[in-house]
């Protein structure tokens, strides 16, 4: 209720209001403040499951692990967790989401307590950042996981159990990371890696301390007076070490015991066999598949756009905005500065994809006071059976929305047109604005509604199957390092649809999927498809 609005003063009110609803009576009334506590115990507890999620991350491994005796490498494999990430602006603002993904238990009521553990995903946080560089991700992941598993580790449940969770823990259990294409998120993830290689070296060498102390104590108090002649060296000498305090040399001792830890760490690790080395140290990447469609349909777009020129054909008219188009016109009537018709000519665009971002903007705005989006939709109700349904969010970031709108203008194209003559007539002064007069050159011009055609039909022949495939409500379970074989199978489609373009205009049957996605079952427009 918080979270929707309602304040807290009146949450207990519109409680007992509901329950009223249902038959249910009280004569007390949830406080204000026990509200606000309700929510910041629910945060801990929240936390605090997680937190021993990730302890006993893949079943209660953790707790029988030394009495069955498993090989640590083998137990590498058989735990772990990855995480995800993403981000956006609001009012030029930067939020983080970050995500984790292991296998939990069902916590539904009469769910089994031998029930088979299922791949889930927790959400740690949504939260502001000053910046989006990959420094400023990792410190903001390394806040969280600290707050995380202290909140856990100080938790009754952990003290009860003898529990403890933290970051290295953490991290030695990291396995994975689903990110976007971005090249941020790539320097992020070597990041996390060069981490974890740095935590499980670090790991190797103070066990492998630990075993010196009794095995060979010559041989490492050899590496620490070596090792201390350095740190010595480094301040300045023995003098300058001497009249330090304990305080001030804590945090060179500290740092002298981590890099023989790592020296250390990292002869035992490369020591150990190919396979038990590969296991401790898996950490891959995985790219977000829509990311894939949506850089495939920018790719494509681009290469497109530059078609027209490398094979001499009239291109699609340009769609300049009234400043540009003026400083073209003027060229027409006198000598204007070549410089300022090119710089014109450079920020002026046209095409498919132009002329989408326009309807976008014209008929479902970002901004509910500007457009045309109301009367769009009771305009096109007679035309949708009745339905009121809105244009496709190209003003905002959608995947897929602009080859839905080139669908969407190519169903209704005669109509779209007819709406824009409806919109000038409903002016005072009768005439349509510069965004407005653009669209309509776009939906007069062959040149773009081919290229919306283009768009239209690779949404239909690839978009939709391979959607269908990743993001049906069928794929909660679905590993993104399963999907190697259908994106080969992608592949295969695209280029044998290549190969053969009629297929994408034959009789409306299954041989618009004629090509790798034969067997699925058809996601083809017909309205669209026959308009083209």
């Amino acid at each position: 209720l918080v979270h929707a609005g309602c304040s807290q003063e009146s949450v207990g009110r519109v409680i007992n209001k509901i329950a009223g609803l249902a038959g249910a009576t009280s004569n007390r009334v949830m406080s204000r403040r026990s509200v606000s506590r309700a929510l910041i115990e629910g945060g801990v507890a929240s936390r605090i499951q997680l937190g021993f999620e990730i302890k006993n991350t893949n079943g209660k491994l953790d707790i029988y692990i030394n009495v069955i005796m498993i090989p640590e490498y083998l137990y590498s494999l058989m735990t772990g967790l990855t995480i995800s990430n993403d981000r956006t602006t609001h009012n030029n603002v930067n939020y983080e989401s970050h995500f984790i993904e292991l296998k939990a238990p069902s916590y539904k009521d009469g769910a089994p307590s031998d029930a088979p553990q299922k791949h889930l995903p927790r959400l740690i946080s949504v939260a502001s950042a000053v910046s989006h560089t990959s420094e400023s991700q990792i410190d903001g992941w390394r806040n969280e996981i600290t707050h995380l598993a202290d909140t856990f580790s100080q938790s009754p449940l952990a003290k009860r159990w003898g529990m403890s969770l933290d970051m290295d823990e953490f991290v030695k259990k990291l396995k994975g990371m689903h990110t976007d294409h971005a090249n941020d998120q790539k320097k992020t993830y070597r990041l996390w890696q060069e981490w974890k290689h740095q935590i499980i070296c670090s790991s190797y060498g103070f066990e492998r301390i630990e075993k010196m102390k009794e095995s060979s104590p010559n041989e490492l108090c050899f590496l620490l007076i070596s090792a201390m002649s350095k740190v010595i060296s480094h301040v300045g000498g023995g003098e300058r070490w001497d009249s330090m305090d304990a305080v001030s040399r804590q945090p060179f001792l500290t740092e002298m015991m981590e890099e023989i830890a790592q020296t250390l760490g990292t002869e035992v690790l490369n020591s150990l066999p190919p396979e038990e080395k590969r296991s401790i140290e898996l950490f891959f990447w995985a790219g977000c598949s829509m990311h894939k469609e949506l850089n495939s349909v920018k790719g494509g777009n681009t290469a497109m756009m530059n078609w027209w020129a490398g094979n001499s054909v009239t291109p699609p008219v340009l769609l300049a905005n009234k400043d540009n188009d003026a400083t073209i016109q003027l060229t027409e009537i006198v000598n204007a500065s070549a410089v300022a018709v090119q710089r014109a000519l450079e920020t002026s665009t046209h095409g498919g994809v132009k002329a989408a971002n326009l309807a976008g903007a014209i008929f479902n705005h970002k901004d509910d006071k500007k457009g045309q989006q109301d009367i769009h939709c009771l305009f096109f109700m007679q035309f949708k059976g009745g339905v009121m349904k809105k244009f496709p969010d190209t003003s905002n970031t959608r995947y897929h929305s602009h080859c839905d709108a080139a669908t969407e203008l190519l169903k209704f194209l005669e109509f779209y047109i007819e709406f824009l003559e409806f919109i000038r007539l409903n002016k005072t002064n009768s005439k349509l604005n510069r965004m407005e007069e653009n669209l309509l050159k776009a939906l007069c011009d062959p040149a773009t509604l081919t290229e919306l055609a283009v768009l239209t039909l690779y949404s239909q022949a690839v978009t939709k199957p391979y959607m269908r495939n990743i993001h049906a409500p069928s794929c909660e379970e679905l590993n993104i390092l399963d999907m190697g074989p259908l994106h080969e199978k992608l592949k295969v489609h695209i280029t044998i649809l290549i190969a053969n373009p009629e297929l994408l205009l034959n009789d409306l049957s299954d041989s618009y999927l004629h090509g790798a996605f034969h067997q699925e079952k058809p996601h083809i427009a017909v309205a669209p498809v026959a308009a083209i």
